[in-house]
């Protein structure tokens, strides 16, 4: 009897959520809210960072990573849904000024047409540097020629993706090459429409944080309305390590790397 008790009380919770993000939903769309920045780059490049620093600095509300999207995604990029039906069936998670996700970074497009009324900023860094945060991020060497399948394994589900490629399009064994060719592709992104964008680079950031993000608030149309101060040094996603780059990917795996970013890595100045 307490068995479907506790039954019943789940189904009654669940149905009370899908009414509460329906009515929700009807009202996001009458009175046309969506997000007033938009952030795109690839992992790791400094997303979370900024984003958090121009929500500090304005005021406004913000969504970093909603978890929906990491499920919805790869499906419109392997065409089995469309971004609009994966955002408007649950319109409540993206009500915020803010929205940061660099998943949306491949299917772009899709998403100014969604919210052509956003103001857009791409995030970018250099190429070693961000394959390499990344690397640290998942507690991954930087000088295997493959993946080793027993470490691989462990990787978060989440991440193995932007390890293998093939959800990008990417035959590649070297999953060096992998993080190279996927850091080429997003990075495109901003090359292809430069004018849809604010670009923001990584370093630029780094070396003056308090500067860039008012800079940036300004250019957007915005007003800065907080003292950041406080808050530039703040480790907002666990740190990287500070390494030699060539000991870290050794030499095979630097050269890769070089080859396959650096004519696009010299358009920003790297």
């Amino acid at each position: 009897m307490v068995k479907y008790i506790k039954l019943l009380k789940r189904a009654i919770y669940k149905i009370k959520e899908i009414v509460f993000i329906k009515i929700t939903n009807l009202f996001i769309a009458k009175n046309k809210i969506y997000p007033k920045i938009i952030i795109f780059g690839f992992q790791k490049s400094g997303t979370t960072a900024i984003a958090k620093l121009l929500a500090l600095n304005t005021g406004m509300s913000i969504t970093i990573d909603p978890p929906i999207l990491w499920k919805g995604i790869p499906k419109v990029i392997k065409n089995e849904t469309t971004i609009d039906k994966v955002i408007f069936n649950n319109k409540v998670f993206f009500t915020t000024q803010i929205l940061k996700e660099p998943g949306l970074t491949l299917i772009a497009n899709d998403v100014i047409n969604l919210f052509p009324n956003s103001k857009y900023i791409f995030i970018v860094r250099n190429p070693f540097e961000n394959i390499r945060s990344i690397l640290n991020r998942l507690d991954l060497r930087g000088d295997y020629d493959v993946l080793p399948d027993d470490i691989f394994n462990n990787v978060n589900p989440n991440w193995k993706d932007k390890l293998t490629g093939e959800l990008y399009g990417i035959n590649k064994k070297s999953y060096i090459e992998v993080l190279a060719l996927l850091w080429v592709k997003y990075v495109n992104v901003y090359l292809n429409k430069p004018d849809k964008f604010l670009l923001v680079k990584y370093e630029d950031f780094n070396k003056n944080k308090k500067q860039i993000i008012e800079k940036t608030v300004m250019q957007l149309g915005f007003k800065s309305i907080n003292d950041i101060s406080s808050s530039m040094n703040k480790q907002f996603q666990p740190k990287g390590k500070k390494v030699d780059l060539k000991a870290f990917f050794w030499e095979k795996n630097y050269l890769k790397i070089e080859k396959i970013c650096g004519k696009t890595a010299t358009k920003f100045g790297y």
